[in-house]
């Protein structure tokens, strides 16, 4: 910051910021709201955005101009918003990631037969994965003892989606939130509730044994 303030001006942390701010976080809402193409509407910001700098290519001023533009349409496009978080939220949580996962294994750009093999073992972890961090904030809430421990994974997990929600949001992107996900998915299976539903027969047995004691 102090060697951009050295620059620019501006006590900036990065002009990458802004930018994602405009062409993610902003575009989605005005595309959802004013029925545009996602590519519609970053061309539409990155002009008002251009517009209002009048060829000022100071990094600091870019910056400002682009935070404040990307604020502007998010603050008047509400129900946008909105609408545009919830879809990056899904879209990350619930995303494939099959493209990832090809160019792991086969290379950029390439489809491989090893991808299409695991991309089903992959939704299949993936959806025991969430089932089990839902089963987890339940098991959390109804627990006294856990009620007092839960925000602190919920609030991560919360505030790595909503940064992370916008037009650009992919599966990738909920990278920062699995651990958090994957410690409430392990409370969630490893719930007593649980294992009475998935092993109904032991717990018979066991209640037989401590009657015949």
């Amino acid at each position: 910051m102090a060697r951009n303030h050295e620059i620019s001006g501006s006590a900036i942390f990065s002009s990458d910021q802004a930018r994602y701010l405009l062409i993610s976080t902003a575009a989605g809402p005005l595309a959802a709201q004013e029925h545009l193409s996602i590519a519609r509407a970053q061309t539409q910001l990155l002009a008002q955005a251009q517009d209002a700098l009048r060829g000022d290519t100071n990094e600091g001023h870019i910056y400002h101009v682009e935070t404040r533009l990307a604020l502007h349409v998010i603050r008047t496009h509400l129900l946008g918003a909105v609408l545009s978080a919830f879809k990056g939220v899904f879209s990350m949580l619930t995303g494939t990631g099959q493209a990832p996962l090809d160019q792991l294994l086969s290379g950029p750009g390439r489809e491989g037969a090893a991808g299409t093999v695991l991309l089903p073992i992959e939704l299949l972890i993936v959806v025991f994965v969430l089932i089990g961090a839902a089963l987890g904030v339940w098991q959390g809430w109804r627990s006294a003892a856990w009620r007092r421990n839960l925000w602190i994974p919920v609030t991560f997990i919360a505030y790595f989606l909503i940064v992370s929600a916008g037009a650009a949001a992919y599966s990738r992107l909920r990278i920062p939130a699995v651990p958090f996900i994957a410690a409430l998915s392990g409370v969630g299976w490893s719930s007593s509730g649980v294992r009475k539903f998935l092993r109904p027969g032991r717990a018979e047995v066991r209640g037989v044994n401590a009657a015949g004691r």
